[in-house]
């Protein structure tokens, strides 16, 4: 896994050149965005772990599994860690990948996983974690979010 700094407070974590997830400084705690594809075997938190850094809580953008397929495996290595996803993100971990009312009835695209961690938040729109705000993003997967810097457009 190849990891890129990027300013002082993010670290790129990157497999096979092209699946990324992040980790947030945000002084006394690490936000993981994303967990990347299963089988992940790294420990986490690396990369910017600093002295005095104890708590990690993860994050998942969406349910796709270069995105989530590591959940379960990263839970278990750290138990403590608090987990946030997005209500229609916990559905499709949980197998559930039928369209709703109001979402784009086309063909759900994309490599969904399942996972048995559950939720110790759910998110929504303009919910803050940490230094990050929560931005509805549909687009490739109907339960997809991004991060904006909490108080600065996305």
């Amino acid at each position: 896994m190849k990891i890129t700094q990027h300013g002082q407070y993010l670290w790129q974590l990157t497999r096979l050149q092209a699946f990324n997830c992040y980790l947030v400084d945000e002084g006394s705690e690490l936000t993981l965005v994303d967990t990347n594809m299963s089988r992940q075997r790294r420990r986490y938190p690396e990369g910017g772990a600093k002295p005095g850094q104890t708590h990690l809580r993860i994050v998942l953008t969406h349910a796709h599994g270069d995105h989530a397929g590591s959940l379960d495996a990263i839970h278990a290595q750290l138990p403590s860690a608090a987990v946030a996803f997005t209500a229609r993100t916990a559905e499709f971990l949980q197998g559930n990948i039928n369209l709703q009312p109001g979402e784009p009835q086309a063909k759900i695209r994309g490599g969904f996983v399942t996972c048995a961690t559950p939720p110790t938040r759910l998110l929504k729109p303009d919910d803050t974690v940490g230094s990050l705000r929560v931005v509805a993003a549909p687009d490739h997967s109907p339960d997809l979010i991004a991060f904006g810097m909490n108080g600065t457009a996305a």
